[in-house]
This record gives C-alpha cells, structure tokens and sequence, in this order.
C-alpha cells in the first residue's frame, strides 16, 4: 500500500484528514491518485507531514516518518 492511503486510512479517512488541514476532501484524495490523473502518486505533500503526525500523536494512531517514505525507500520494510 502507497503512503498515502495508509495514513489517510489510519487517521480516520480523507474527511477526518481535511479537516485536520484545513483542506477541501478532494485534496487529500488526489494525494492517492497517479500522477497521470493530477495526483501525487500515493505520496503526502512534505508540507503536510508535520500536522500529520501531530493528529497521529493525538489519536495515538502510531504513525512514524518512515510511514511516509515510498514502500522502497523504507528503512524497517516488512
């Protein structure tokens, strides 16, 4: 699974993330979409990364920065 839908997904969903951030739901979906289609290939916005994990610390949802590496690009991959 792509970083995106994962930790929209563990935070409660792409509404519970909007609001979050102040953000329009399609927004956060488009984080999910390919580039292809106007999105950014199942990667959050580095700008966002900050807020987010602060709500996982608030939801106790256990998120780290590697959550929001490419499945690649991570450092404990499965």
């Amino acid at each position: 699974m792509e970083p995106a839908k994962h930790i929209i997904l563990t935070l409660g969903g792409a509404s519970a993330v909007a609001r979050e951030l102040n953000l329009h739901r399609a927004t956060v979906y488009k984080w999910m979409e390919p580039r292809s289609r106007g999105g950014q290939n199942g990667q959050i916005p580095m700008k966002r990364v900050s807020a987010l994990m602060k709500m996982s610390d608030r939801l106790g949802a256990g998120l780290t920065f590697d959550d929001f590496m490419p499945v690649e690009m991570r450092i404990n991959q499965p």
